[in-house]
C-alpha cells in the first residue's frame, strides 16, 4: 500500500481457487470426451462379431433334381385342396413338392431340409429331412398355403428350399433355389391357388336356355359373378360323357374382380344318358359345377387348358369347374332334359335264362330287355359298337337291329349274337360285351325328337354261362379242373 492510495493488494494470503494444471496427453483427453471411448468399444465389439459371423456355418450349395421314379412330375399325388358339400373348397391349400437333393461342402456339417419358403407359405407339415453326405436324398415337402397372400401368377423364382446347417454347437438357417424344379413349383402353386380362388369366388348366378325342337341341343347363357379381388378366366375343359359343349370363336371369357360377365354356350348332347334323371328336381347333387358342362376357370392368370379328351385332373392340379347356384342349376337341368325329350334313362337287362352259349360254334346269344319311359317313345333301333381293343374277344354278329316298337310299359326285347374268340376269358375273366347305341324317336311338344343313349351288357353275373364261356374262351383253364 502507498501513502495517498485506497487500493489494497494482498500477497500470499488465503487459498488459491484456480484449477490445477493437468497434463494434456491423449489418454488424459479421454476423461474429457467419453463419446470417443464408446466409439472405441463399438469398434472392438464389431470386430468380435465379424469374427464370430465369419466362423459360423454357411448354407452350402445343393443340387436339386426331379425324382427318378416320377420323371416330369415334381409334385406329389395328393390333391392340393378338397371340395366341401356345398361345392366350395372345404379348407385351404396344401401343396406337396417332391425332389432329390444332393448336398455339397464340408462333411462336418449336418444339412437338413426344413421345408419350402415363399409367398403364402404358412407352415411346413412334414418333418425335417437330414441330407446324406454320401448320396442324393429323396425329399417330400408338404406345406400349407394361404392363397389370399399370393399374387398370381407366381414367379418362377418365388419358392426356395429352406435349409438348416449345424456345425458343432452352432447352426444357421437359409434358403437355396430349387433349380429347374422352381418352375414346376411355381406352376403348381399357380394352379392350386388359382383353382382354389376360382371355386371360392366364382358363381353362376343366372342362366337362360333355348332348346332345339327336333335335336338334343340347347343354347345356354350364363351370368357369372366374381366376388374375388383378382380377375378370373374361363374356357373349355374336359369332355364329360355324351356332352359336347362349345362357344363362339374366342369364347374364353374373363371375369374382372368384383363384377359379372356373360358366357354363351352351345350344348350338343351326343348321349342323353349323360343327363341325370334327377334334374332339375334334385338340385343338391346334379351339375354342382360347370365342369360337367366342360367349362373350367382359373383366377389370376390365363390357363393353358388341357386336352379335352384327357382324363380330368384332381381339384387344384388344373383349371376347375365353378359353382352353379340352385336357380340356374335348375334352369340348365330343365333345358337338358327338354333337349332329350324329357325321357328317363333307358336300362338294359338280361332276360331270365337269356344267355345261350354254343361251345361248338363259339357263339353266345343274349336276349335283352330294355326298359324305357312308358308311352313316350314311338320306336327304337340298336346300333352295335365295333369291337375295341378291350372287347375284341367278343365280335358282334350284328350291326343294326330292326326297328323295335316299345310296349305300353315302355319295354322292348331283342336277341343279340356275339362270336367268342379263343382265349377270350383267360386274360379278362369277365364277359363285358361290346356296347351299343340306342336311337329313340320320341314325340315332344309337337315335334319328333331323335335322341341317343349308350348301353352295355355284362354277362359276368350269370354263373352257369360263365362256366360255358370258359370252355370256349379259356379252354386250358377249364380243362385243368380244380
Amino acid at each position: 500500500m502507498s501513502w495517498g492510495s485506497t487500493d489494497i493488494e494482498v500477497i500470499g494470503q488465503g487459498r488459491d481457487h484456480r484449477p490445477p494444471l493437468r497434463l494434456r496427453t491423449p489418454f488424459a483427453r479421454l476423461t474429457l470426451h467419453p463419446v470417443l471411448a464408446l466409439i472405441l468399444a463399438a469398434i472392438v465389439g464389431a470386430s468380435a462379431w465379424v469374427g464370430y459371423a465369419l466362423t459360423q456355418p454357411r448354407i452350402p450349395a445343393v443340387a436339386v433334381s426331379e425324382p427318378v421314379d416320377r420323371p416330369g412330375d415334381a409334385t406329389g399325388t395328393q390333391a392340393p385342396w378338397q371340395v366341401g358339400s356345398d361345392g366350395r373348397p372345404a379348407k385351404g391349400v396344401r401343396v406337396t413338392f417332391a425332389a432329390v437333393v444332393s448336398a455339397t461342402g464340408r462333411t462336418d456339417q449336418q444339412v437338413t431340409v426344413l421345408g419350402i419358403s415363399g409367398p403364402g407359405i404358412t407352415g411346413t407339415v412334414t418333418s425335417p429331412v437330414v441330407l446324406s453326405a454320401d448320396h442324393a436324398t429323396a425329399v417330400n415337402v408338404v406345406a400349407d398355403l394361404d392363397c389370399r397372400a399370393v399374387a398370381l401368377p407366381v414367379h418362377r423364382a418365388d419358392y426356395d428350399l429352406q435349409l438348416r446347417v449345424v456345425a458343432g454347437s452352432r447352426a444357421t438357417t437359409g434358403n437355396v433355389p430349387g433349380g429347374g424344379l422352381s418352375v414346376r413349383w411355381a406352376q403348381a402353386v399357380t394352379q392350386a391357388c388359382g383353382s382354389w380362388l376360382a371355386r371360392r369366388d366364382l358363381t353362376v348366378v343366372k342362366a337362360s336356355a333355348t332348346v332345339d325342337s327336333t335335336s338334343p341341343r340347347a343354347d345356354l347363357v350364363l351370368i357369372i359373378d366374381n366376388t374375388g379381388a383378382q380377375p378370373a378366366y374361363l374356357g373349355p375343359g374336359q369332355s364329360f360323357g355324351g356332352l359336347s359343349v362349345s362357344g363362339p370363336p374366342g369364347s374364353q371369357a374373363s371375369v374382372p374382380p368384383h363384377s359379372r360377365s356373360t358366357l354363351r354356350l352351345h350344348v350338343d348332347i351326343r348321349g342323353c344318358d349323360a343327363v341325370p334323371a334327377s334334374l332339375p328336381t334334385d338340385t343338391s347333387a346334379a351339375l354342382p359345377t360347370t365342369a360337367e358342362l366342360g367349362i373350367v376357370a382359373l383366377v389370376g392368370s390365363r390357363p393353358s387348358f388341357p386336352d379335352p379328351q384327357a382324363p380330368p385332373a384332381y381339384d387344384g392340379e388344373g383349371p376347375t369347374g365353378i359353382v352353379i347356384a340352385p336357380g340356374p342349376r335348375a334352369t340348365i337341368g330343365a333345358a337338358m332334359r327338354s333337349a332329350c325329350a324329357d325321357l328317363d334313362p333307358f336300362v338294359t337287362l338280361i332276360a331270365d335264362h337269356g344267355l345261350v352259349v354254343d361251345p361248338g360254334q363259339a357263339i353266345i346269344a343274349v336276349r335283352i330287355v330294355i326298359d324305357g319311359t312308358p308311352g313316350r317313345v314311338s320306336d327304337v333301333q340298336l346300333v352295335s359298337d365295333s369291337p375295341g381293343a378291350d372287347t375284341s374277344s367278343f365280335t358282334p354278329m350284328w350291326s343294326t337291329s330292326p326297328v323295335l316298337i316299345p310296349s305300353a310299359s315302355g319295354q322292348v326285347t331283342a336277341v343279340l349274337r356275339y362270336r367268342v374268340a379263343r382265349g377270350a376269358t383267360c386274360q379278362y375273366p369277365g364277359a363285358f360285351l361290346p356296347g351299343f347305341t340306342l336311337v329313340a324317336h320320341a314325340p315332344y311338344q309337337g315335334h319328333v325328337k331323335t335322341v341317343t343313349y349308350r348301353q352295355f351288357i355284362d354277362a359276368s353275373a350269370q354263373g352257369q354261362t360263365m362256366q360255358l364261356l370258359q370252355v370256349i374262351g379259356c379252354p386250358s383253364a377249364s380243362s385243368a379242373g380244380p
